[in-house]
C-alpha cells in the first residue's frame, strides 16, 4: 500500500508539470496570434457596384420598333421602357466596355435554347449574329435593348403560363436582376432541352381545346383490330379529327380502314403507347382524358422539363416508364432505342433523375 502511494505521488507531479507546460505554450501561442491580428492590416471594404447606365435606352427601344427586322418580335415596348425608367435606366445586360454576367449568361444560353428549339424570328437571329460587345454607349445602349427585347419576348415566364405570374411581361427582367446564379435563371426562362420546346410547341392548342369545351368521347370497346367493324368507329373518327391525327375524311361507315389506323398508331406514339393500331382499354384511356386534366399534365410536365433542362447534356439516357422504353439521346436525335420493362405492379419503379 505505502508503494502504491509513493507511486502516485511520484506521477501526479509530472501531470501538473506536463499541464503546465502545455498551459504555458497555448498562452505563447494565443499570445501571438494576437500579436500577428494587431500587426496585420485593416481589410478596406468594397464599395458596392454601382449599375451602368444607358439614359437614352428609352429612344433606342422606339427605334427597335420601328425596325423592320423586329416585326415578328411581339414586344410591348412601352412596358419596356416604363421599366427601365423606374430602374433609373440602369443597364442589366451590358457595361460601357463589354458585357455583364447576365449579359454573359444571355450569350451562353441563347445559342443552346435556339438549337433546342425556342421560336425566335429569324431576321432577329441574324441580329444577334452580328452584334458585338459594346465599345462606347451607344453601342453599349444598342446591345441593351436589343437584348432585353428578345428576352422580354421569349422568356418562358415573361410569355406564360408557367412560372411565377408576378414575372409575366418586362417584370421578368427582375429575375436576372435579382439571381445570384445568372446562368441558372437563364436556363429556366430559355430552357437548352428539345423535349420542352417540343411539348411546348403543343401548348396553344390544347389551351383552345380546353378553352372549346375539350374533344368528343369514344364509348368503351373490348378491342378494335385494324379491318374490323364496329359501332365505335364513327366516333374514334371524330375524336381524332378534332386533334388533328386524322385528316378531312367524308366517311361515315364502321369499318376500321388503313387512314383510322393509320391515325391510332400515331395518337399511339405520341402518348406513349405501343403503336399497334389496336384500340384497346389503354388506347381509350388515354383518348377520353378530359381536355383540362390533359392541360394540366402538360403543364406539369412543362414545369419539370424546365427546371431539370440545366442537367440535361447533348448526350443522354431517358427511360420512359409508361412506354417501358429506353433511348440514348444525342444532340436532338434517337441514338439508341430498347424496350425497358421495369418495376413491377406492386413495386412501382420511382420517378428520378440521375447525372
Amino acid at each position: 500500500m505505502r508503494r502504491l502511494s509513493v507511486t502516485f505521488a511520484a506521477l501526479i507531479p509530472g501531470a501538473l508539470l506536463l499541464a503546465s507546460v502545455a498551459g504555458a505554450r497555448a498562452d505563447t501561442a494565443d499570445r501571438f496570434l494576437k500579436a500577428q491580428e494587431d500587426a496585420a492590416p485593416a481589410v478596406p471594404e468594397l464599395p458596392e457596384p454601382v449599375a451602368a447606365a444607358v439614359p437614352s435606352i428609352g429612344a433606342e427601344f422606339d427605334a427597335l420598333k420601328a425596325d423592320p427586322a423586329m416585326a415578328d418580335l411581339t414586344v410591348d415596348w412601352e412596358a419596356l421602357k416604363a421599366y427601365y425608367a423606374a430602374h433609373q435606366n440602369n443597364a442589366i445586360w451590358t457595361h460601357a466596355n463589354g458585357f455583364s454576367i447576365q449579359g454573359q449568361a444571355w450569350i451562353a444560353q441563347i445559342p443552346l435554347a435556339v438549337t433546342a428549339g425556342l421560336p425566335l424570328p429569324q431576321q432577329v437571329l441574324l441580329r444577334v449574329a452580328g452584334m458585338t460587345p459594346p465599345t462606347d454607349a451607344a453601342s453599349q445602349t444598342h446591345d441593351e435593348a436589343l437584348m432585353s427585347a428578345m428576352f422580354v419576348a421569349s422568356a418562358v415566364e415573361a410569355t406564360g403560363p408557367l412560372g411565377d405570374p408576378k414575372r409575366r411581361g418586362a417584370a421578368v427582367l427582375d429575375a436576372v436582376v435579382q439571381a445570384k446564379d445568372p446562368g441558372s435563371v437563364m436556363s429556366l426562362q430559355w430552357p437548352g432541352y428539345y423535349r420542352f420546346w417540343k411539348l411546348y410547341a403543343q401548348l396553344p392548342a390544347y389551351q383552345n381545346y380546353y378553352k372549346a369545351g375539350g374533344w368528343p368521347s369514344v364509348p368503351k370497346v373490348d378491342k378494335l383490330e385494324p379491318g374490323k367493324s364496329d359501332a365505335i368507329v364513327p366516333a374514334l373518327r371524330a375524336r381524332l379529327q378534332y386533334t388533328g391525327e386524322l385528316g378531312p375524311t367524308t366517311r361515315t361507315d364502321n369499318e376500321y380502314d388503313p387512314d383510322l389506323t393509320a391515325a391510332v398508331e400515331l395518337f399511339q406514339r405520341t402518348h406513349g403507347l405501343n403503336d399497334d393500331g389496336v384500340v384497346g382499354g389503354r388506347t381509350l384511356e388515354e383518348m377520353n382524358v378530359a381536355a383540362g386534366t390533359r392541360l394540366q399534365m402538360i403543364l406539369l410536365n412543362l414545369e419539370r422539363m424546365r427546371q431539370q433542362a440545366e442537367k440535361f447534356e447533348p448526350r443522354h439516357l431517358i427511360v420512359n416508364i409508361p412506354s417501358q422504353e429506353a433511348k440514348v439521346i444525342d444532340n436532338g436525335k434517337v441514338a439508341f432505342w430498347s424496350k425497358a420493362i421495369v418495376g413491377k405492379v406492386d413495386r412501382k419503379t420511382p420517378t428520378l433523375d440521375s447525372i
